[in-house]
């Protein structure tokens, strides 16, 4: 037997012992391989038909057959991917769009071949990444770019000289502080080893430095007015001491029954007619980019009752409501107040009104502009042994409690006002017609009278001027005090008067009987005064008037239903249909506002129902009330799961209608604080930048100072970042080297040459020419433009009572 085991060679076993093994054979016996001519190895074995048809080669023909083609989902799956229909390719438009080269990637030219895994392979690319990253920064504000935040926190150093550069910034601008402060207190950081670094440290820095303040915390209103529901807006005028017409503005913005009351900008108007005033409040809403924000918003406008204000035919409310024809125009409630206390005083005892305003502010100017004469009448209360009061002016954005606490001044310090005053009548002509007015008994009878009377209504003034109330409370305010006012009138308080009022002074009917006040003799000449009558006539004229100036229209007695005081109590027979005249009253009017097309007045009137029994079973409706817990925005708080949406937005804009533009007043006496005479020079733009600082921004103590460093670090011309302490060195004409700086500061001991200062000291020399020269101290900022009298008539109205 023969074995071939390679070409050419065979295993001849049949030589083998029978008993051994074939393998052991192999092993043992090589011998006996033997060359064989001709042999030739054996040949693969042939694959059976059958088993060709593999999942493979099934797949690769389906490939080959197949037609692949865009799909439209992928475009909504990936933001980025497009497709060309013309050339049949899809592309990224991210990686087109960085730049990327097209040797890099095939979807920057475009590739057909349209693979799902294809795609998402170069989601996840690193190219494509990068190129995404890039356009997301590209549309990032440039100090929220992360160049910005790189270099801010590679120059942390810097960054925390920086902090406190704008601390002391932003204090010098919230405590009406000169920018020249600015540089004390940088100096006094210094000696306390703090670091501020060598630059940034003049006035001109700490001039950028507001300007970041203010677009920061600007930022943050335009933020709001934006989130908001709906918002108002509030204007006045007024002429500062250089003859400029200025205009403040303020906005109230109501989210969800939140209010809040906003600075928004003050500037010159080109005049005080209210086309101009009209012009300048669209500038403003456009340079500050809330113009389209603020469109579908506005519903409420308040200002005072001047004619380019509140004119019917021309006035600015009018020329509002061709823009907006569903605003809701208001004269402003405490200016209404005061005209209406000022009509009853003057018509119905003009003469002793008189007579008592010329005491008043007789006193205040005296002992204002006389040290000496204050020095006495301070030993004069010394002498008395009660305890020193100075008189008070009577005018100002609050005149009622301003009134009311000369009244009081006087009325606790007669005593020593008199016992002064008389002994300086001998050589002062002024103080002897105060001390002849003081002696008068119809004088003492008619500001005790007025003492009384005045009071509920200097109140209701205080209350109107509280923060955040809202139309409706201050509308039922109102009507409160007029019920208080007809009690007083019945006598029943007066049938009770006695000798001596609550704060322990003589009342007017003692000063009747005994002829004294505070143990001091008084005359009354004439006809004995009638207490009763007086204060009765008084109470009738008080309400006269306010009930003539506080006339209500249809749509304004609707929003009264806003103030949860005016509800009916619970069970009451009234509350089933009480408010659905004045909801229907008031969609009909702001409908336009809510852009609900679909929604009708009668699922108004339902939601409205559905609102009262959640406000009455969800809340001690009546205790609540009492202890002023309950307001819109605790109800709509906790009725938003409810299905109340759309009334939940009528009760919103009511609480957006302002009901006074008193912040406006204050704001010009704010601005009185920073534009003084010495401080004439001031322009516009940096006085509304010092006021959004003073008015809005946060107290020092809470103040974060990296919005406006992030802002201040990338608001170049050109956009780069600053370099804090780079310098250059110039070689000038004069072969005198001058160092120029990012601080406009020039160093002490060299000398440069700066046109600048020629233009200053040219604007220097024009203002003190048009202005005349400025006093080296500070001047009062309160001046006495509106009070009723100025201080030659109050003193020849004294010389004409002494004789």
């Amino acid at each position: 037997m023969r074995i071939k085991l390679k070409a050419d060679w065979t295993l001849d076993l049949n030589q083998s012992d029978a008993s051994v093994s074939k393998t052991k054979v192999i092993d043992q016996k090589m011998s006996f391989l033997r060359y064989v001519p001709g042999a030739k190895p054996g040949k693969k074995r042939p694959v059976p038909k059958d088993n060709a048809n593999t999942d493979v080669d099934i797949k690769k023909r389906y490939e080959e057959k197949r037609t692949r083609v865009f799909q439209a989902s992928w475009k909504q799956q990936y933001n980025w991917l497009e497709y060309d229909l013309e050339n049949n390719v899809m592309f990224c438009v991210s990686c087109r769009e960085a730049g990327v080269a097209e040797t890099e990637c095939a979807f920057v030219s475009g590739t057909s071949c349209f693979r799902k895994g294809l795609v998402d392979a170069h989601k996840d690319s690193a190219i494509h990444l990068k190129s995404t990253e890039t356009k997301k920064a590209k549309t990032l504000p440039i100090a929220q770019s992360q160049g910005a935040k790189c270099l801010q926190k590679l120059k942390k150093a810097d960054n925390d000289r920086l902090l406190i550069l704008m601390r002391n910034a932003h204090a010098v601008a919230k405590h009406n502080m000169s920018l020249k402060s600015y540089v004390l207190l940088c100096k006094l950081d210094k000696a306390k080893g703090l670091a501020v670094g060598e630059t940034y440290l003049n006035d001109k820095a700490a001039a950028t430095f507001t300007e970041s303040i203010a677009r920061t915390t600007r930022a943050g209103l335009i933020q709001k007015i934006k989130d908001c529901d709906f918002c108002s807006i509030t204007c006045d005028g007024a002429t500062d001491f250089t003859g400029d017409d200025l205009e403040s503005l303020y906005i109230r913005t109501s989210s969800r029954g939140k209010i809040e009351d906003s600075f928004l900008s003050i500037g010159c108007s080109e005049s005080a007619c209210s086309q101009d005033i009209f012009t300048f409040i669209k500038n403003v809403f456009k340079r500050l980019g809330i113009e389209d924000a603020i469109m579908p918003k506005l519903v409420g406008f308040c200002a005072d009752g001047a004619s380019n204000m509140q004119g019917v035919k021309s006035g600015l409310a009018a020329l509002l409501k061709k823009e907006w024809p569903h605003l809701l125009s208001t004269h402003c409630l405490a200016h209404r107040l005061e005209l209406s206390f000022k009509d009853t005083v003057k018509q119905s005892c003009p003469k002793i009104y008189e007579k008592v305003t010329t005491l008043l502010l007789g006193l205040y100017y005296l002992y204002r502009k006389s040290p000496k004469e204050k020095k006495g009448l301070l030993r004069a209360f010394e002498s008395v042994q009660i305890k020193p009061i100075l008189p008070t002016r009577i005018g100002g954005t609050r005149w009622l409690p301003h009134y009311e606490r000369a009244i009081r001044v006087i009325s606790k310090g007669y005593k020593a006002f008199r016992f002064h005053l008389e002994n300086s009548s001998h050589k002062n002509p002024k103080a002897e017609g105060l001390v002849k007015l003081l002696r008068d008994g119809h004088v003492i009878v008619f500001i005790l009278t007025l003492k009384r009377v005045i009071e509920p209504v200097m109140k209701l003034s205080l209350y109107l001027q509280t923060d955040g109330i809202s139309l409706a409370d201050a509308y039922g305010r109102v009507d409160g005090t007029k019920t208080s006012l007809s009690h007083m009138r019945s006598g029943h308080i007066l049938s009770n008067c006695r000798l001596r009022d609550s704060d322990g002074l003589s009342s007017s009917s003692q000063v009747v009987v005994e002829k004294k006040f505070q143990g001091e003799k008084v005359t009354l000449k004439g006809n004995t005064p009638d207490i009763y009558n007086c204060h009765e006539r008084l109470v009738d004229a008080v309400i006269t008037a306010v009930g003539k100036r506080f006339q209500t229209s249809e749509l304004i007695s609707a929003t009264k239903i806003g103030s949860f005081r005016n509800w009916p109590r619970p069970g009451s027979l009234t509350v089933e249909v009480f408010g659905d005249a004045e909801v229907k009253t008031l969609w009909t009017n702001f409908e336009p506002v809510f852009n609900c097309n679909d929604v009708s007045l009668e699922e108004v009137v339902d939601e409205w129902s559905t609102l009262k029994s959640l406000v009455y079973e969800n809340f001690r409706y009546h205790q609540e009330i009492l202890d002023n817990v309950l307001n819109w925005e605790i109800v709509i708080g906790s009725c938003s799961d409810v299905c109340t949406e759309n009334i939940m937005k009528l009760f919103t804009l009511l609480c957006a209608l302002p009901p006074i533009s008193v912040k406006n007043e204050t704001t010009f006496s704010q601005m009185k604080l920073l534009k003084t005479k010495r401080k004439g020079h001031l322009k516009a733009d940096r006085l509304n930048d010092l006021l959004t600082i003073k008015l809005e921004s946060e107290d020092i103590e809470k103040f974060d100072p990296e919005p406006a460093i992030l802002d201040w670090m990338t608001s170049t011309a050109s956009g780069q970042g600053r370099r804090l302490n780079a310098t250059k060195r110039v070689q000038s004409t004069t072969s005198k080297t001058v160092f120029i700086s990012d601080t406009d500061e020039e160093p002490e001991d060299l000398v440069g040459i700066d046109d600048d200062d020629d233009i200053a000291q040219q604007e220097t020399s024009v203002m003190k020419d048009f202005f005349g020269e400025k006093d080296e101290k500070d001047d009062d900022d309160d001046d006495d433009d509106d009070v009723e009298m100025t201080q030659d008539t109050v003193f020849s109205l004294l010389l004409s009572f002494r004789e």
